[in-house]
């Protein structure tokens, strides 16, 4: 490789290794010496020779002279190599220098000795690319550590939050902006399910009553007429009553037929036998007719009776009441009372009841004959209908909301208060997932374990 040291000098102690004459190299030639004398300066020469690095001479200068480092070796081709005006010629990368800068460099085991190494404590790297791939795998497992050490961190953060929920599962939790509301329901069927026995005491809304009214049989003694009444006998016993204006004077005279058992007035005691009048009386009051007075008596307090403002007023107070229990039940349930327009159905009402009264008082002033168009009859059956359906409506209404309560109530029997606590602790993990400083430490997690599953794939 080097057959000869032509030139050696100023380089630290060797200030002039050649001042004999150029040494010649055999194959094997062994230098040395004491310590300090300059081994080690060959051999840092040799090595700056095979890297062509001036650094390394230059760093070594010897200190008190003036002169820069001069090397020159003759090789066995005949060839130099120079070391002058601070620059190789050329370079000798097959010399290997076997020192403590090789061990340094080459000879590589790790910072440090664990207990998981001891094992493999002998086994080393060689040559350079392997030791800088140790170097980097060491580097790595530094990374690696650290980025664990990172991610335990934010796991011991995170771990005081994520129950009922495994780790994994916290992690990957989703925003529920209305976990709040989902809270706040569920504490309320628990609250519920602890009352049960109090709410099932609560009374149910109820349905109200619809009017009742035959208007089909009021029209039917309107407008009934008797056909066997003499139209003589009639005009004669008309043409008497009207001499006495007095309302219930035709009723006095009606019923003052029974006694008539002899030929004498059982009032005055005349005689009436042959009297016209008696015997128009006899036809005009007969048993039929006496029968259709009785009925037509009898309609108008059927009517206002059917009719009455107290039916509509007693609706309303019924509808109250329900309001009231729907309204006990808001805490629990989300239902809405019904409404019940009793201005409007007491109105309807009035106008019926006033129609038909209207229509009975003409039939008791003429009770043979008919009273009332159909036009009346359909307007006042038109009228009760629109109550009857409103209050149909309402009661529907009701029952629905009635229907509400009493599966809620059902429902409260089969509640689990256990399973519901453990629906509101989820949800509160949930809400807790979202706060910023778990935000960001599941951020610093999550960081962590990606660098380190990328760094890992490298080891």
């Amino acid at each position: 490789m080097i057959s000869k040291v032509l030139k050696l000098q100023n380089v630290g102690l060797l200030q002039d290794a050649t001042q004999g004459g150029a040494v010649t190299l055999a194959q094997v030639t062994a230098i040395y010496a004491d310590n300090g004398r300059g081994k080690s300066t060959l051999a840092a020469v040799l090595r700056a020779c095979q890297l062509g690095d001036a650094g390394r001479l230059n760093a070594r200068k010897t200190i008190d002279s003036a002169n820069a480092p001069e090397v020159k070796l003759l090789l066995p081709t005949g060839s130099h190599v120079e070391f002058t005006t601070n620059a190789w010629t050329t370079t000798l990368p097959d010399i290997v220098v076997f020192d403590s800068e090789f061990v340094e460099q080459n000879v590589y085991s790790g910072f440090e000795v664990r207990a998981d190494q001891r094992q493999s404590l002998l086994e080393f790297a060689l040559g350079d690319q392997t030791v800088q791939l140790k170097k980097q795998i060491d580097q790595l497992t530094t990374d690696i550590a650290t980025q664990t050490g990172k991610k335990s961190q934010a796991e011991r953060t995170l771990t005081g939050f994520a129950p009922p929920y495994n780790f994994a599962q916290f992690i990957a939790l989703q925003s529920m902006p209305d976990a709040q509301q989902q809270i706040d329901a569920f504490q309320k069927r628990i609250e519920a399910a602890k009352n049960a026995q109090i709410l099932a005491a609560r009374k149910d809304p109820t349905n109200i009553a619809s009017i009742q009214f035959d208007t089909a049989a009021v029209f039917t003694v309107l407008k009934t007429q008797i056909q066997d009444v003499e139209e003589a006998a009639e005009a004669l016993v008309k043409a008497h009553l009207a001499k006495h204006n007095s309302q219930d004077f035709e009723d006095w005279a009606s019923r003052g037929q029974q006694y008539l058992s002899g030929p004498d007035c059982p009032f005055c005691g005349q005689t009436i036998g042959g009297l016209g009048l008696i015997e128009a009386y006899r036809s005009y009051f007969n048993k039929t007719y006496a029968d259709l007075k009785r009925q037509v008596t009898a309609l108008e307090s059927q009517v206002a009776a059917g009719l009455a403002e107290s039916k509509i007023e007693a609706a309303v107070s019924a509808a109250a009441t329900n309001t009231a229990r729907i309204e006990a039940w808001k805490d629990q349930l989300n239902v809405t009372a019904p409404a019940l327009d009793g201005v409007a159905l007491a109105a309807a009402l009035k106008q019926a009841r006033e129609q038909l009264l209207a229509l009975v008082g003409a039939k008791q002033r003429a009770p043979l004959e008919s009273v009332g168009a159909q036009a009346d009859a359909d307007a006042t059956t038109a009228a009760i209908a629109g109550i009857t359906q409103a209050i149909t409506a309402y009661n529907a209404a009701v029952q629905s909301v009635a229907g509400q309560i009493e599966d809620f109530r059902k429902k409260l029997g089969t509640e689990n208060t256990t399973v519901l606590v453990a629906e509101i602790r989820k949800l509160e993990a949930a809400q807790k997932r979202m706060l910023p400083d778990v935000t960001t430490a599941v951020g610093e997690f999550q960081a962590a374990e990606t660098e380190r599953k990328r760094r890992s794939q490298f080891t």
